[in-house]
């Protein structure tokens, strides 16, 4: 990975605990500890890091149920799994791990050679699932990942009910920056523009760039559409500051559409139609920043 990994060791056993962070700060890694599963969680949700190692059986919660706990935080999705079992585990046993949702298994007592070999390999695999899943001009989501995202965000409101909405962002006056100061001043802008949507939403929450200037929002756990347009406005308040391009200051403007789950619709097809539509029709309307909807 470009910058050093983030890595949370789980285990109730103090002597496996410490050696198997020693192992991985002697490899250069970024280790924190934790000595069972409810001061883990706590330590994985403020640090969200890249690996959790995840001892199997603990006195308070053990590492299946810890989890699956961590792959149902939105706020954990990039945070890969581990699991550390005392034994050689049964294959059943070994399954039901990977159905609570781990990346992986490791026998302990840990072997340092096995221990670095998985976990650089998780790290690559990591990487390259990153990689194929985000845009590598603004780090932000794609459309793909984008979608799977909101497709998650349906199923759990079906399940927990709520509300989410969808903001479809488009750039005004995005054109006349790359006709007057070239490409390269364009992807500065548009990297900018991703940093200031990202600094406007929650960790929960999901920026995406799914095209040229085109850009999307999942907010989870909305008050309503009123708290849909409070964030678009930020957004607009935000995007509508200048910009240095070669120099000189340059400013783009953002419309944006709004949907909401499930007032608007139940799939995404027809969230991202509605969203879409109203966002249209800000820009007819020639009033930068304008909330529809």
């Amino acid at each position: 990975m470009d910058d050093i990994a983030r890595i949370i060791v789980v285990d109730d056993d103090p002597s496996i605990l410490f050696a198997t962070a020693r192992i991985l700060k002697s490899a250069g890694y970024e280790v924190s500890t934790a000595t069972g599963g409810v001061e883990g969680l706590e330590k994985i949700r403020e640090a969200r890091p890249d690996l959790v190692l995840l001892d199997v059986v603990m006195p308070d919660i053990d590492g299946r149920t810890v989890c699956r706990r961590i792959k149902a935080d939105p706020t954990l999705r990039g945070t890969y799994v581990i699991l550390l079992s005392s034994m050689q585990t049964a294959s059943t046993q070994q399954a039901e791990g990977l159905e609570s949702g781990a990346d992986g298994y490791i026998a302990r007592p840990v072997e340092k050679r096995e221990l670095l070999a998985r976990v650089e390999s998780m790290l690559r695999i990591k990487q390259i699932q990153t990689d194929l899943l985000h845009d590598p001009l603004t780090a932000l989501p794609n459309r793909h990942l984008f979608e799977d995202r909101l497709e998650q965000a349906i199923r759990q409101i079906q399940r927990s009910g709520g509300q989410a909405a969808l903001l479809y962002l488009d750039l005004d006056g995005f054109k006349p920056v790359n006709d007057l100061y070239g490409h390269d001043a364009g992807d500065i802008v548009l990297r900018d523009v991703a940093v200031r949507i990202r600094s406007c939403i929650r960790t929960s929450d999901t920026a995406a760039r799914i095209g040229g200037d085109e850009f999307v929002v999942i907010l989870l756990d909305v008050e309503g559409r009123e708290g849909a347009q409070r964030v678009s406005q930020k957004i607009v308040d935000a995007v509508h500051q200048p910009f240095m391009v070669s120099g000189q200051e340059c400013r783009v403007g953002v419309s944006i559409g709004i949907s909401l789950f499930p007032d608007d619709g139940t799939d995404i097809k027809t969230l991202m139609k509605v969203a879409d539509q109203a966002m249209y029709e800000v820009k007819k309307q020639r009033q930068d920043g304008e909330v529809k909807r």
